[in-house]
C-alpha cells in the first residue's frame, strides 16, 4: 500500500500461535518511522501474515517483523 513518502523501518514485536497466525503486533522502539498511518498499515499487514504451523512449538511464540 502506498502511503506517501515515509522512509525508514517499522519494526513490530509479534506474538504467534502454533498455527502460525500472528495474534498481536506492537511497535518496537527500533522503528524509525513515526507516521501513525504507516505504522497502522504495517500492523494490519502483520496481523494478516501467516507462518508455517508447528504443533511441537510453544503455545505462543515471540518474534519481530521489519518493514522497510
Amino acid at each position: 500500500q502506498d502511503l506517501g513518502n515515509a522512509e525508514g523501518i517499522v519494526k513490530l514485536d509479534i506474538t504467534l500461535d502454533i498455527y502460525g497466525q500472528v495474534k498481536s503486533a506492537k511497535l518496537n522502539s527500533a522503528s524509525t518511522i513515526i507516521d501513525e498511518e504507516v505504522i497502522e498499515a504495517c500492523k494490519k499487514a502483520a496481523l494478516k501474515t501467516n507462518f508455517n504451523y508447528n504443533f511441537d512449538a510453544p503455545k505462543l511464540q515471540q518474534g519481530t517483523i521489519t518493514y522497510t
